[in-house]
């Protein structure tokens, strides 16, 4: 009894502020909120059939199919905040479970439910687009990672795959993490798991590898002149640090002068129907050319290479994100500020509405403040994790690096997305942005979990922890 009263007192305060949040959230804004986009993802006029599961589509099969299930703006909304909900209690649960002492369990507990009732994190739930389903499937991904290296049963490796599965499919970049976190788990419980189930563990992560790359494929050739070309194109616009080189470059290549003539596009939309719609010689360059030119300047020009990487990351955490859905929810700004930050003044109070406004303004000379603990997060958690990682005395060695090959392959998940999907980069890498502070919040747990073993050396029951 006292145990149980023990739970519920770690618990029910953060459950209570992640489902009265998404409770508070639906009854808002029960209809959502639609962008230019949502018409691919909710396909109200077309009937399901097989052929999405292999890509047959302009968008990756996972949402689209969530939405053909609930058919109705509200539904879709309701549907994303239930399954958010259900992905952020079971990680809490899990996580508490792998700490001592009440205290540290509800302060990991209500941390984690701070981070997952943010405006940044909601407002997906809100947004009729692709990112709310994904972000949901990292968390359980991450949850059930850690239950099934807890204890290894079949139902707990059917589930792990099955997040993978869904996550594989709803981007290309995700095969990072499929790759990493299969191999991670293979190597982790090499000794824990039967011959059987390390068979069906690789095998499995070869077929989703496989079919999430048919569904990639498939789902780029379904665009007339190929999504990972057209997107390539936003590398040209006034936004891209790179645009002026690479034009240069694409041009001495023999790319169509209606791909280069207008570089850096200073009206993103409009060029870029221009040079899909008004140029029939661009097609066919789309479709079989550009993103290869792309990566052959990124790979012989490593600097404006590493100008592109550092701009996406920099535009994904100088931002807050909160322009995209509408949320209500109980936590402060002030404590959501803490864990994405801020900028003052922010760019769209000085009359910016796209990301060549927003840079033009950051260009201006104005001063602004900016607060991004997002890296903070990523720093104190890869060296947290290392730390305990790479102490011979530390319980949890092995789930340390676990979570720290799980934080790595964000990291390059979220390199390769800014190169093959240079477009609205907060809204791209927000969802592994949220999942790393997830991880570095548990890293934080782990380390205050074994501090007078890190600090002390002390081997104490080291033997049966693994």
């Amino acid at each position: 009894m006292t145990k149980r009263i023990g739970w519920l007192v770690v618990l029910t305060p953060a459950l209570a502020t992640i489902w009265v949040s998404r409770v508070m959230t639906f009854f808002a804004f029960p209809r959502g909120t639609r962008f230019p986009d949502t018409p691919g993802y909710t396909l109200e006029a077309v009937n399901f059939t097989p052929g999405w599961l292999i890509g047959n589509l302009q968008r990756p099969w996972p949402t689209p199919v969530l939405y053909a299930v609930l058919p109705s703006d509200p539904l879709r909304v309701l549907g994303q905040l239930v399954l958010s909900g259900v992905a952020w209690t079971l990680l809490i649960v899990v996580v508490v479970s792998l700490v001592k002492g009440n205290v540290l369990r509800l302060g990991l507990a209500l941390t984690l439910a701070l981070l997952a009732s943010t405006p940044f994190v909601l407002q997906w739930d809100t947004s009729l687009l692709a990112p709310s389903l994904m972000q949901s499937s990292l968390v359980a991904l991450l949850a059930f990672t850690i239950k099934l290296f807890q204890q290894v049963t079949w139902t707990r490796i059917a589930l792990t795959l099955a997040a993978l599965t869904v996550l594989g499919a709803a981007k290309g970049p995700h095969l990072v993490i499929v790759v990493i976190v299969i191999l991670s788990l293979g190597i982790a419980l090499r000794y824990r798991m039967s011959r059987m189930q390390l068979t069906v563990l690789f095998l499995a992560g070869v077929l989703i590898g496989a079919w999430s790359a048919l569904v990639s494929y498939n789902v780029d050739r379904s665009w007339p002149n190929s999504y990972s070309g057209q997107t390539a194109l936003w590398l040209l616009g006034g936004q891209s640090g790179i645009a002026e080189p690479l034009s240069a470059w694409l041009s001495a290549s023999g790319a169509p002068t209606c791909v280069t003539q207008d570089a850096p596009y200073m009206d993103l939309s409009g060029s870029i129907t221009a040079v899909v719609q008004d140029c029939p010689e661009a097609s066919l360059y789309l479709r079989e050319s550009m993103q290869t030119d792309v990566i052959r300047f990124l790979l012989s020009h490593p600097v404006d290479a590493a100008s592109l990487i550092a701009d996406g990351l920099g535009a994904s955490v100088i931002t807050n994100g909160t322009q995209y859905g509408s949320v209500l929810t109980v936590v402060p700004e002030s404590v959501s500020d803490l864990f994405f930050g801020s900028i003052s003044p922010d760019p769209r109070d000085l009359g910016a509405s796209d990301q060549v406004g927003a840079v033009d303004a950051l260009r201006s000379g104005q001063p602004f403040t900016v607060v991004a603990p997002q890296l903070l997060w990523l720093i104190v958690g890869l060296g947290l994790l290392l730390l305990v990682t790479l102490s011979r005395w530390a319980t949890e060695r092995r789930l340390a690096a676990l979570l720290l090959s799980f934080t790595l392959a964000l990291v390059i998940t979220s390199v390769v997305t800014i190169i093959a999907a240079p477009t609205e980069w907060p809204r791209q890498l927000g969802p592994y942005w949220v999942l790393t502070i997830a991880i570095a919040i548990l890293a934080v747990g782990l380390g205050l979990s074994n501090r007078s073993r890190l600090l002390r050396g002390n081997p104490t029951e080291t033997s049966t922890s693994n």
